[in-house]
Order: structure tokens, then C-alpha cells, then sequence
């Protein structure tokens, strides 16, 4: 039979995105940039397209500039990235950030991760992502 050299890789990947996330002296940046990475988000513009948030996020997290983030702003990289309700937990402590998970509008959000991305606007909870100013 032959290997899954691409599950293995995966593995290899999650392994060293749990180590980045638990390293005290890695950013929350450098550990967001690897998986972007990964994802193959090369460019704002995909940044955008995945998370709905402003293309500035993109650039500070890229430039390592990002010293604080809200909660609702994290959580959409994380939606944008599909990342398991565990590994955004890991995301969300790295960033010094709890997710209270009985109650609004946190127990949703992991709702959305759970199930589907459409269950936020159905709750009546404000959409995930930055608002363009005009």
C-alpha cells in the first residue's frame, strides 16, 4: 500500500503549528503568518476574501505589527483558516484571549465552527469581519 505523503505532511504541519502556539517566544503573528501560509493565502486580497476582515489586518500580521486583536476579529481568521474548535482555543489563549463557551456570542461562534458559518446570522449575532467605511 502506499503512504499518504500528504496526510503525513498535514500532521507534520499541525504538529508544528501546536509547538509555534506554545512556545512563549513566538508571536501571535508568526504563528497566524505559518498557517496563512499554509493556506496558501499569499495576498490581501485573499486575506479578505477568506476573513471578510480589512486588508490593513493582513499587512500588520505579515509585518509581526499586530499587538492586540478583538476577539470577533480573531475568530474570522480563524473561520477563514477552518481551523478545529481545539486549535482555535490554542489561537485564541496564544492571543491572551478566553472563549466562554456558554455564552454569547462565543458559544455561537463555536457553534459556527462546529456545524456551519451560516448559523451566526441565523442566531441574530453581528457578522464576523470588518465593515467597509465609506
Amino acid at each position: 500500500m502506499k503512504p499518504d505523503y500528504l496526510a503525513e505532511s498535514r500532521f507534520e504541519a499541525r504538529k508544528k503549528i501546536d509547538r509555534m502556539l506554545g512556545n512563549p517566544y513566538e508571536t501571535l503573528c508568526n504563528c497566524l503568518c505559518f498557517m496563512m501560509s499554509l493556506k496558501g493565502w499569499e495576498n490581501a486580497s485573499i486575506f479578505w476574501d477568506k476573513t471578510l476582515l480589512h486588508r490593513n489586518y493582513y499587512s500588520k500580521i505579515k509585518g509581526n505589527q499586530l499587538n492586540s486583536i478583538k476577539k470577533e476579529n480573531l475568530m474570522a481568521i480563524c473561520v477563514g483558516l477552518e481551523l478545529s474548535v481545539r486549535m482555535v482555543e490554542k489561537v485564541f489563549h496564544k492571543a491572551g484571549l478566553i472563549l466562554k463557551e456558554y455564552e454569547n456570542p462565543d458559544c455561537i461562534y463555536l457553534s459556527i465552527l462546529e456545524n456551519k458559518p451560516g448559523l451566526l446570522i441565523n442566531a441574530g449575532q453581528k457578522p464576523l469581519g470588518t465593515r467597509e467605511r465609506f
